[in-house]
């Protein structure tokens, strides 16, 4: 009995895991959709959900980069940039 709970545990935690790995790349997916569609709060928003469990997310970082240059914020997109680029965004920026 102990061993049987303890796949079914071990089971729902893989579970469970796969799924908040999938919220960020789901998150990005609809930043994009977003920012697509001229939707630039909402894409903003999304795209800091993407880094919330992704922070190191280079197309994350890009297009946060591109939605603070399409609102004005300069220096923001900079940072945002130059993180991304660290992040393995060198083909994208280049």
């Amino acid at each position: 009995m102990k061993a049987c709970c303890s796949l079914l545990f071990a089971a729902f935690v893989s579970v469970v895991s796969s799924a908040m790995a999938d919220t960020g790349q789901e998150a990005l997916e609809r930043a994009i959709k977003h920012y697509h569609e001229g939707a630039l709060r909402s894409a903003a928003i999304e795209t800091k959900n993407a880094l919330k469990e992704n922070p190191k997310s280079p197309d994350a970082l890009v297009l946060l980069g591109k939605l603070y240059l399409a609102t004005g914020n300069g220096e923001a997109a900079e940072a945002a940039l130059v993180d991304a680029r660290e992040n393995g965004a060198a083909e994208i920026l280049t």
